[in-house]
């Protein structure tokens, strides 16, 4: 059957309708046979074929299983092409979460870059500055606080036993109830330590740093500062358990992580050249690094 490629006169397409009518006709029973894309089409390709055989080959095998003989194969097929529909829907979904969080991550990593150049860890040109070299040599306590107290002077003002005493607040988490203020000397650092935990956290709130100001400043515990400056002044771990209200364990967990810490600033000294504090470090890890606290087994 042949088509005029003008169809737009009336009586052309009384006559095509009237061809198309009986090859319908004659074709009633089985219907109108399908075009064939390699005789018919001519196509040609390579890619075509393999998948065109493919095709066939799954067909075969569908028509030799026995779901093609269930009275449900209809409802199963829907089933099945939901779930697939489905199984779509959720790899797109999940390619948007993928998408919104490394928007949410960049966002992230401008915010605190930015900060970074605030408190003056990195120049504008991403450069690590003098502080930046300390902060990264810091990994068991919090590195920007930490660092703003070396380059404060603080720690270098102070005695070894309170520089103990300090560092203890960044390894203590746990919250005692009614815990017993620290001496005055003591309490006065805690306050210094605050005021400079609450301006690293405003300059990063500030910086669009996702951040609670005051959450922040109170996960810094003065709660074991006592006992660990007598720990630090020689006296016995009996002595110490009887001047504070925590567990025996976590009083010892905590002085081996503060001693963690204390071999990072030695490092993060050095980084910088500053032989008085790796000094004051060192001898700090001496005085705390000792009897049962470090004992390979309690049970010795």
């Amino acid at each position: 059957m042949v088509i005029p490629k003008d169809l737009l006169p009336l009586e052309t397409r009384e006559n095509t309708l009237k061809k198309v009518s009986e090859v319908i006709s004659r074709f009633a029973e089985k219907g109108v046979p399908l075009l064939d894309p390699e005789e018919d089409l001519k196509i040609q390709s390579s890619s075509y074929r393999k998948a065109a055989r493919r095709i066939e080959a799954l067909e075969s095998l569908f028509d030799k299983h026995e779901i093609a003989k269930s009275p449900l194969i209809e409802q199963k097929l829907k089933v099945f092409h939901m779930k697939q529909e489905l199984a779509a829907k959720i790899k797109l979904l999940k390619k948007t979460i993928r998408s919104s969080t490394v928007l949410a991550f960049k966002d992230e990593f401008k915010a605190r870059k930015r900060a970074l150049r605030r408190l003056g860890y990195v120049t504008n040109e991403d450069v690590v500055e003098l502080k930046g070299r300390v902060a990264c040599e810091i990994s068991s306590a919090d590195e920007l606080t930490l660092s703003e107290l070396m380059f404060n002077g603080v720690l270098k003002d102070i005695t070894v036993e309170e520089i103990v005493s300090l560092l203890s607040c960044f390894v203590w988490q746990e919250k005692l109830q009614n815990a017993p203020k620290p001496r005055e000397e003591l309490d006065s650092l805690f306050v210094q330590l605050q005021d400079i935990a609450r301006r690293v956290a405003k300059v990063q709130l500030e910086c669009k740093v996702q951040i609670d100001v005051e959450n922040f400043v109170s996960s810094f515990r003065p709660d074991i500062m006592e006992a660990v400056y007598a720990w630090a002044k020689g006296s016995k771990f009996y002595e110490i358990m009887e001047i504070t209200q925590v567990f025996e364990g976590s009083l010892i967990r905590a002085i081996r992580r503060l001693e963690e810490v204390l071999q990072q600033l030695i490092q993060a000294a050095k980084s910088i050249g500053e032989t008085e504090l790796v000094s004051k470090f060192e001898e700090a890890v001496s005085k705390i690094k000792r009897d049962i606290v470090f004992a390979a087994s309690l049970y010795l």
